[in-house]
């Protein structure tokens, strides 16, 4: 018999006592965790992991699980489903254990997952919860209702059996509710006859109402009218005066289908049309004039060292970014766009500088993936020279979540080389910071990559 195969165990280090794992332990994430950023990155590491794994005998698992650390991460990245998810986990980690099941997965593609309810079934969850609630609600209502009616009620009845039993067994009637009839009233009901006296007028009987008598009269004869033939008329239709239409109202036609009256006006969206890349000399001299602007600043950012010099830049290139837009002018504008990235490139603040590019891409014609490619380079050239020893593997690592993206978007533009170049940086990147698993495994996505190009 097989050796079984757990894709928990063997590729996430989930045991058995975290099944089923919910999505913080499956992203390796600590519990509760709401750092969008801290998220985004455990769930690039996570997925990269499995994703090597796709190529080989455990295909078939490998998307599985990508397809349920995908649903994690837009679970936990989500605020709001990710605060119901919070109260989901701590729920289930406030009852009882029992219920959790093992995961006991064959090496086979129908493999079966035992992972914690997804946010997809989070309103299914709250309208059990909401219906639960209701039908508990009402029984109490209902037991409530009749116990008021029956307190009532039966203290009613106790009074009335009371009285009762004081009156037949000992003749008393402390209320006056028991009427005893008057024995003179009695007698003068007996001695009093039921039929009327002579004195007294008897009433009236009724009439019947006689039908009326009707006297008999002799038809008088008449003389036939002779029928005198009429010609028939069509009646006369008035002519049919056209509405007036008010001048600029369009003429309406009848369609050639009735159906097509009810179909929906279908808009194509925008055609966002990007601005040419202005002239190189023109851009040239527009960015000499903006560095005289910001000179100061700059040297001053220079004059200092380290952390504080980062800092300065970062200042520097947010002052210089809105300053754009400012000016009607795009050449400006994409001298500002390159000044502001080059200065916020210098202070290694990935976050900033990757956000300009996109929106000078989003703007003007240029090539945003291959400037981003330019502006990684440098980091992962500049970062063991500008940052202190034990600061250069994390650093790289932290810029590597800002580049996996970058391949999938290369793939999705057909442009396998430029994602083959991206995999093969993040691998120099994962091999600097001493990692050589994840170094094998970039290395391995770029190769394929080069492959398909070919």
């Amino acid at each position: 018999m097989p050796e079984r195969f757990d894709p928990y165990l063997k590729w996430l280090g989930i045991r058995d006592d975290e099944r089923p794992p919910n999505h913080y332990r499956l992203l390796g994430l600590d519990l509760f965790e709401s750092d969008p950023e801290v998220i985004n990155a455990a769930a690039d590491r996570q997925m990269l992991h499995v994703r090597t794994y796709q190529t080989g005998s455990q295909a078939a698992i490998s998307q599985q699980l990508m397809n349920e650390l995908a649903a994690a991460r837009r679970c936990l990245l989500n605020q709001s489903t990710r605060i119901e998810y919070e109260n989901l986990v701590a729920g289930q980690r406030g009852g009882s254990t029992s219920s959790q099941g093992k995961a006991t997965g064959e090496a086979l593609p129908d493999f079966q997952f035992e992972a914690a309810p997804s946010s997809d079934q989070l309103p299914a969850l709250k309208t059990e919860r909401a219906k639960q609630s209701v039908s508990r609600s009402r029984h109490t209502g209902a037991k409530t209702a009749i116990t008021l009616i029956t307190i009532p009620l039966g203290g009613i009845a106790g009074v009335s059996v009371a009285i009762l039993l004081l009156w037949v067994g000992l003749g008393l009637d402390p209320f006056g509710l028991i009427v005893t009839p008057d024995p003179t009233v009695v007698q003068r009901l007996d001695n009093e006859s039921l039929e009327p006296s002579p004195q007294q007028n008897p009433k009236p009987k009724p009439k019947t109402p006689q039908p009326p008598v009707q006297t008999p009269t002799t038809p008088t004869p008449t003389t036939p009218t002779p029928v005198t033939p009429t010609t028939v008329t069509p009646p006369v239709t008035p002519p049919v005066t056209p509405p007036v239409t008010p001048p600029g109202t369009p003429p309406v036609t009848a369609p050639d289908n009735p159906a097509a009256v009810e179909r929906p006006v279908v808009t194509k969206p925008p055609v966002i049309v990007r601005i040419a890349v202005p002239d190189a000399a023109e851009i040239d001299a527009a960015k000499q004039e903006i560095s005289d602007i910001f000179k100061a600043d700059y040297e001053r950012a220079n004059r200092l060292a380290g952390q504080d010099r980062r800092q300065a830049l970062q200042r520097v290139s947010k002052t210089i970014a809105t300053v754009i837009d400012r000016v009607p002018d795009d050449t400006r504008n994409y001298a500002l766009y390159q000044v502001a990235i080059d200065v916020g490139k210098f202070s290694f603040d990935f976050d900033h500088t990757l956000a300009l590019v996109g929106q000078l891409e989003e703007r003007f014609d240029v090539d945003g993936l291959q400037v981003r490619y330019e502006i990684f380079l440098y980091w992962q050239e500049k970062i063991p020279l500008q940052f202190p020893v034990d600061q250069h593997s994390a650093k790289l690592i932290e810029m590597v979540p800002f580049a996996i993206p970058m391949i999938s978007q290369a793939q999705a533009s057909n442009r396998l080389a430029t994602a083959a170049n991206y995999a093969n940086m993040i691998s120099q990147c994962y091999e600097q910071a001493g990692d050589p698993k994840w170094a094998a495994a970039m290395r391995k996505m770029a190769d394929e990559l080069a492959r398909g190009d070919r």
